[in-house]
């Protein structure tokens, strides 16, 4: 039983045109994820950003954070969580300022890292609450915040100021 001529063209014509349809959707599909472009993770040099604020903030007897050990000792915070750093803090132990940024590795190391300085911010508090009161209003003024696998603690008169430094580099 053979088909007729014009039937059997139909059926691979139908088949043709299908095949083609099918082409271009991948075709098209494949153009549009290539013209929108991801959302671009934050990038920062965190030494940057401290001495942009350094020369916006006073801090009395500045200590800065500059090695890991610095980073384990102060903060409890594993090298190994950690991408780049930047800190400081007045060594005078009679004032609350402190700035510590840190780039971590991915965010469940983010999450560790925002533990630390959260204790660490925890603990700034409990040391001015009762000794220091002027200490403990600019404490309050500052926290730690998070913005995708940056960290940051920061804690100054001027906090808003530093703030606003900060998220101009991350953002």
């Amino acid at each position: 039983m053979c088909i007729p001529k014009t039937e059997r063209g139909d059926k691979v014509e139908l088949k043709m045109k299908k095949t083609l349809a099918l082409f271009l959707c991948i075709l098209f599909a494949l153009s549009f994820a290539s013209c929108s472009s991801p959302e671009s993770a934050p990038s920062a040099d965190l030494k940057e950003v401290l001495a942009d604020m350094e020369s916006q903030l006073s801090i009395s007897d500045p200590l800065k954070v500059d090695t890991e050990d610095d980073l384990m000792t102060i903060y409890g915070i594993e090298a190994a969580d950690v991408k780049q750093f930047a800190g400081m803090y007045s060594g005078t132990g009679i004032n609350a300022d402190e700035i510590m940024m840190v780039e971590a590795v991915d965010s469940d190391a983010a999450g560790r890292v925002k533990e630390k300085l959260e204790k660490r911010y925890q603990d700034k508090e409990n040391e001015t609450v009762q000794y220091l009161p002027d200490q403990y209003d600019i404490v309050q003024k500052g926290e730690v915040r998070v913005n995708g696998n940056y960290v940051s603690l920061l804690v100054a008169q001027d906090a808003d100021k530093l703030f606003s430094i900060y998220e101009g580099y991350i953002k």
